[in-house]
């Protein structure tokens, strides 16, 4: 019977015993695994560069964070990828299938409203470096499994993460003093995200889901103060 010696900090509660109907089924899915072509996996880690790559060891692609991402998700990531210029981004993700992107390879400095529009199935935006600025109000408009946005948002007007409730990490400003950066969507949000947007946002008002709100410390409220911003939940 095959043994495995524990390690550090592993846990025999990490194990359990499998039935042999179990099993087999486990190793008749196993069978079914075939290395990708290596033509796709070149494709894909040349497109991917520095953000991802495909992992022999585990069989799974990789890309902004997420390990896990199949060979059928890996196609249609790189099939919805373009290195776009900033004219081609309305709706470029809006209401795909796809789990993240392959990022733009350039800032971009207008437009990229409704660019992941409506798509129930983005985990991780990753949006072009090194800054973006929407100037919509609907770039993230109902993510409902988003939840961390790479790359330094810039918003030339009002915006809300609307029904975006996993959302956890952003780095996001508002770049109008006078406007609003609204996260009530979004009752996750880290307390690293709200410092962000008070640090880096022109004299503002930004507004969190009563769930982040209460998270809020006593130095950030201080900090919003220092630098003219007003923390409000709604």
């Amino acid at each position: 019977m095959p043994r495995r010696i524990l390690t550090d900090g592993d846990s025999i509660d990490n194990y359990r015993e499998v039935t042999a109907a179990e099993r087999a089924a486990i190793e008749a899915e196993a069978a079914k695994w075939v290395l990708p072509p290596q033509l796709f996996i070149d494709m894909w880690d040349i497109a991917c560069g520095k953000y991802g790559r495909y992992n022999r060891a585990t069989g799974y692609f990789e890309l902004n964070g997420l390990t896990d991402i199949t060979y059928e998700q890996a196609i249609a990531i790189y099939q919805a990828w373009r290195p776009k210029n900033a004219a081609d981004t309305l709706q470029i993700y809006a209401r795909m299938n796809i789990r993240t992107n392959i990022p733009w390879v350039q800032s971009i400095n207008s437009g990229c409203g409704e660019a992941f529009f409506a798509n129930s199935t983005i985990e991780v935006a990753h949006l072009s470096e090194p800054s973006t600025t929407i100037t919509g109000l609907y770039c993230f408009y109902m993510c409902s499994k988003l939840h961390t946005i790479i790359g330094d948002i810039r918003f030339g007007l009002s915006n809300e993460f609307k029904q975006c409730s996993k959302l956890v990490s952003v780095t996001a400003r508002m770049n109008v003093s006078g406007g609003q950066l609204s996260f009530i969507g979004s009752p996750l949000l880290s307390l690293d995200s709200i410092r962000y947007s008070i640090e880096k946002s022109q004299p503002c008002t930004i507004l969190l889901h009563p769930n982040a709100y209460a998270r809020v410390t006593d130095e950030l409220f201080t900090l919003a103060e220092e630098r003219n911003i007003t923390l409000a939940a709604a």
